[in-house]
């Protein structure tokens, strides 16, 4: 986790979206469920998954003996229904978020898509 820190310069900051990319099988989501369950302990974290079901994240977390109590979990891959679970359960009145559209007739490559959900998370 500290290496993970010292990249970011210093840790997360509330607010801010970081992608983490890599090859598939190095360790991605074990990292964030690592550094969600260390965080969930002293403020709000949810971990969304677009690839496992939640019961799976579950799994994982038990198996690397995580205290993952307060982590909330949420499986979803279409960024609409993601960012209006989030606003539910935020606290947050309607009208301090925006929300978009859904207007992609296909799905724009990774890149593109990667670009497009860091960009609705800040907003």
């Amino acid at each position: 986790m500290d290496e993970l820190d010292r990249v970011l310069g210093g840790g997360f900051v509330a607010g801010e979206v970081v992608l983490i990319g890599g090859d598939p099988g190095v360790g991605k989501s074990t990292l964030l469920l690592q550094v969600l369950a260390r965080i969930s302990a002293a403020h709000k974290a949810v971990y969304v998954s677009g690839e496992e079901s939640a019961e799976q994240v579950a799994l994982r977390a038990r198996r690397l003996a995580l205290d993952s109590g307060k982590l909330e979990l949420l499986a979803e891959i279409q960024l609409e229904r993601i960012l209006a679970t989030l606003e539910k359960r935020s606290r947050k009145s309607p009208s301090s978020t925006r929300s978009r559209p859904s207007t992609r007739s296909s799905s724009p490559p990774l890149p593109a898509r990667s670009r497009r959900c860091a960009s609705a998370w800040r907003t």
